[in-house]
């Protein structure tokens, strides 16, 4: 492609995004009358308190197997006085960390409100986040492969911790019981199932969990952020994890489980809200389980995710009780917070492909943070760090680029004479080389380990919550999204730019040297949607390589024309 074409396109481009972020501005309200429905119920949600969402919804089985999963129904309650009702105040369980607020008819979780974490970045913001913007149904089943009728909980206060609940179904007194820990983020679940019926049943003891999550939609600006709200359903299956993002799965019209399995050695499943973490954490670990969606999304953005695990076990005789248990864990994506639940906990905190160098990348930068109070500035003490540990690469390059540019003029020469024949030539200039020792390779060199220390940058800094809302100077006031300004984007390109007209690159004719110049302006407008700690990194990343670059090249041209001057 000719140079003026990629120019035109790339101009194109610009204008295109730039007249885009002007109607925005122009008319703000058009682009968010899609988001005002939205808006309000959630609103609406919040203002609802935990005794309004009693007697309002109810749950129930799964029509078969095939189906995908609970459904929430309105329905009416039985009557008041046939069940003592508790408080607010009573359906509440918190420690310093976390606060639920349960629903007494449903066994749901109206809230969960995590203290340590806010909403938003900023002093002087106060909300909380809220892990059940819609209630979180979990519900003990005889049989979650069949039809359950509506019947609602009685509820049971047993002390400061624990609340029970009970109802009894076709011949089953079921009860589950929530014990939260004094400190942390997990509970204890323990479900009973007892036969009170006059005959032997058969018992396929487990629970269903649903609930209905919205799917956010970008927030507009230049380009779609690449660190949108990520949110997966997954399980971990003996040491495995597997997971499926909701909302591809959610926009697929096709009406399949999402993750299935059966007898399957089951370490946790859950949710998995990007910062956040909803999952279950079975002490019997042959399960078999189910999670799917309940129809397509509905007018206000949600979508329907229903999960069922249960475990065999067999024909229950008249009296007889079997009792299921469970940890939860309803928190942060902390390493140091899920292993002290369970080791297999941490693997919830996918870093992608080159975890093994995420992890310890996130390991280094918590460190420096201990000392500099600043998550911005480790990330740049760090990034020197790495540069000068692959300083020996970059040198043995800059050797190769010198050696390749002292050869270029013969090299030149021999295209000349062999440009008809354009075999001939490559033979003569494979061969000029290997007398020579020039092995253009050497130029990757640097680059070549980078590229996975990019990409596992990139998931500590999208994926890491000790960067959530990390604040650098001045306008970067959260690390983990897009500076707002496009002010890093711009200095990163600009350093681009110089880094480029230091480096040596004697192979390249003029058309591609044009070409290359205008790279800077590409990656710019990448950088754009990129995270603001993940741009330091790189701008750090090019201002120390435009350092080692002027300094070898000084000292690679002195010692040059010293072996000139004894030839």
């Amino acid at each position: 492609m000719e140079l003026r074409n990629l120019i035109a396109i790339g101009v194109s481009l610009l204008f295109f995004f730039v007249y885009l972020q002007y109607m925005e501005n122009k008319y703000p309200e058009y682009r968010k009358s899609s988001q005002v429905a939205q808006t309000d119920q959630s609103e609406a949600n919040k203002d609802i308190k935990p005794e309004q969402t009693q007697n309002t919804n109810q749950l129930s089985a799964p029509e078969e197997p095939s189906s995908a999963g609970q459904e929430i129904a309105e329905t009416a309650k039985a009557p008041e006085e046939a069940h003592k009702q508790l408080s607010a105040d009573q359906l509440r369980l918190e420690n310093a960390e976390v606060s639920y607020q349960f629903d007494q008819g449903l066994s749901a979780l109206t809230s969960i409100k995590l203290k340590g974490f806010k909403d938003r970045p900023g002093k002087n913001q106060e909300q909380l986040v809220e892990l059940a913007k819609h209630p979180f149904f979990i519900q003990a089943s005889a049989d979650p492969k069949q039809v359950s009728p509506l019947v609602s909980f009685q509820a049971e206060r047993i002390d400061n911790e624990t609340i029970r609940f009970s109802k009894q179904v076709n011949g089953w007194m079921m009860s589950q019981t929530f014990r939260m820990a004094k400190q942390g983020y997990n509970a204890e679940l323990n479900l009973t199932f007892k036969n009170v019926s006059n005959k032997s049943q058969q018992l396929n003891a487990g629970f269903f969990a649903a609930e209905n999550l919205r799917l956010d939609k970008d927030s507009g600006g230049f380009f779609p952020s690449m660190v949108r709200n990520y949110e997966t359903v997954m399980v971990s299956l003996d040491g495995s994890r597997d997971e499926e993002m909701i909302s591809s799965y959610c926009e697929d019209e096709e009406n399949v489980p999402a993750l299935s399995g059966t007898d399957e050695l089951v370490d946790f499943i859950g949710f998995d809200h990007h910062y956040f973490l909803k999952l279950l954490i079975p002490s019997s670990k042959k399960l078999s389980f189910r999670i799917a969606k309940k129809g397509l999304i509905d007018t206000m953005g949600n979508c329907s995710i229903t999960m069922a695990a249960y475990q065999p076990q067999g024909l229950l005789k008249p009296g007889e009780t079997v009792q299921l248990k469970f940890a939860t864990y309803f928190g942060p994506k902390k390493q140091e917070a899920l292993s002290k639940v369970d080791e297999t906990l941490t693997s919830a905190l996918n870093l992608g492909w080159f975890s093994a160098i995420a992890r310890p990348l996130l390991s280094l930068v918590k460190s420096i943070y201990h000392f500099t109070g600043n998550y911005g500035v480790a990330i740049v003490l760090l990034t020197i760090c790495l540069k000068i540990l692959f300083y020996p690469l970059t040198k043995a390059a800059a050797v190769s680029m010198k050696r390749m540019q002292k050869f270029t003029p013969e090299m030149n020469r021999i295209r000349e004479k062999f440009k008809d024949d354009r075999a001939r030539q490559q033979q003569e200039i494979m061969k000029f080389m290997s007398q020579h020792k020039i092995n253009p390779a050497k130029g990757c060199l640097p680059i070549l380990p980078q590229i996975p220390v990019f990409i596992a940058f990139y998931n500590v800094l999208s994926q890491s919550i000790e960067l959530r809302h990390a604040p650098f100077f001045g306008w970067i006031h959260d690390l983990s999204v897009a500076d707002p300004y496009y002010i890093t984007p711009v200095i990163m390109g600009v350093g681009m730019f110089i880094q480029q007209k230091l480096t040596p690159n004697p192979q390249m004719d003029e058309t591609q040297k044009k070409v290359m110049m205008f790279m800077p302006i590409m990656f710019s407008f990448m950088m754009i949607s990129l995270p603001a700690g993940m741009v330091i990194y790189m701008i750090t990343n090019t201002v120390v390589s435009i350092a080692q670059q002027h300094w070898l090249n000084k000292s690679l041209d002195a010692k040059m024309q010293t072996e000139a001057k004894k030839a």
